[in-house]
This record gives structure tokens, sequence and C-alpha cells, in this order.
């Protein structure tokens, strides 16, 4: 159960995806409406690692971290 909604926060909230290129925004991201926003910190996809924020106007922010 845990890992479904840890699922549902990384990809539904975000509309990111994992794809063969790596980590890709597929669809929208979209917030439940009384969230101010999302942070993920550290998310790693393909040897590449990421920090990534959805603003409260549904706007995703993904930033690649330097290793």
């Amino acid at each position: 159960a845990e890992g479904a909604f840890l699922q549902q926060v990384i990809f539904g909230f975000t509309g990111l995806r994992f794809t063969d290129q790596g980590l890709k925004a597929e669809y929208p991201p979209l917030l439940p409406p009384t969230w101010q926003s999302l942070e993920l910190r550290g998310i790693k996809s393909r040897g590449k690692t990421y920090d990534i924020r959805v603003t409260s106007a549904n706007k995703l922010v993904m930033r690649q971290i330097p290793q």
C-alpha cells in the first residue's frame, strides 16, 4: 500500500513518467486544491538525480543535480 501511495505522489501529481530517455513530463502536473506545492528531492533516474517541484499554479519545475 505504501508503494502505491508513493507512486501516486511521484507520477500522478507530477505527471512524470519513466521513458527510454529517462524521467520525462508526459502529463500536466496537478496538485490537490488545498496543497500549496509539492517538492521531491533526490529522485534518481538513469544515473541522473533531480529535484522536482510542482507549484500551486500546477507548474512543474525539474532541476538536474550535478553529479
